[in-house]
């Protein structure tokens, strides 16, 4: 026990440290475990004992601060209910991420394991995601159409799409404009009403059919540049339903 508390207390030290590394400055394109080994005044093999990779360490900080972002979320919830709850989680989420040069980092670093890996490190778990949506309806004193599971699923889907796009542009008005627009069609969609007040029934769209046959009409439009004689051209566009061109 004494040797694993130890190694924790290392990671945890190594954690700080890659913060204070980040917040100073330090590029994550340059970042390595040699510069935080450097910074905690120990050799790099000690640190490869509790952290293999830079890696590894970075995807344990992202994990971290995905999380105790998400539980100060869920302490400050109010009683305004869906709307105003989640534009006030966007808000704090803007301020607490991106504005912050370490947490930005971790952003960033998050999204490119996203886009070159095409994976991402392991974050909060699904039971503490919707603890956010159980305290907005608690205190609110409202219920939704659509499970808290899909409410969140929406709203984490529209972050991360929301941060991929920072990342790529840098434009905060932009992203803060989608932003609000996403949170209200997430409120259209979850229709909040007063606890004992039932919803019209609401069934989710069926999901496509992988192996049915390609709509016609995509696939008009999907031969548009490929060459072909008139007949061809107007038995496709019958099919699909389209009108010919004017003059044809």
């Amino acid at each position: 026990m004494g040797d694993y508390l130890r190694a924790d207390q290392r990671r945890a030290r190594a954690r700080g440290v890659t913060v204070q590394l980040l917040q100073a400055g330090t590029e994550l394109d340059t970042l390595t475990l040699r510069h935080v080994a450097h910074a905690m005044g120990t050799s790099t093999s000690t640190l490869t004992y509790v952290y293999p990779t830079i890696g590894a360490l970075l995807d344990d900080l992202s994990r971290e601060h995905a999380v105790n972002m998400w539980q100060a979320m869920v302490t400050q919830v109010g009683d305004a209910g869906l709307r105003e709850e989640l534009r006030a989680v966007v808000r704090r989420y803007f301020l607490y991420g991106i504005g912050d040069r370490a947490r930005s980092a971790l952003i960033r670093y998050s999204i490119r394991s996203v886009v070159s890996d095409r994976r991402l490190p392991r974050q909060v778990d699904p039971e503490e995601d919707l603890r956010l949506v159980v305290a907005i309806s608690d205190r609110a004193g409202e219920h939704y159409r659509v499970p808290g599971a899909t409410i969140m699923a929406l709203l984490d889907s529209m972050i991360y799409g929301l941060m991929m796009t920072w990342v790529a542009t840098g434009d905060e008005d932009a992203w803060w404009e989608a932003a609000m627009a996403g949170v209200e069609a997430i409120t259209l969609l979850a229709d909040p009403l007063p606890i004992g007040v039932p919803h019209v029934p609401y069934s989710p769209p069926a999901v496509p059919d992988r192996e049915a046959e390609w709509n016609p009409l995509f696939h008009a439009y999907s031969t548009e540049s490929q060459p072909r004689d008139s007949a061809t051209e107007a038995s496709q566009r019958r099919a699909a339903g389209v009108p010919a061109p004017a003059g044809a």
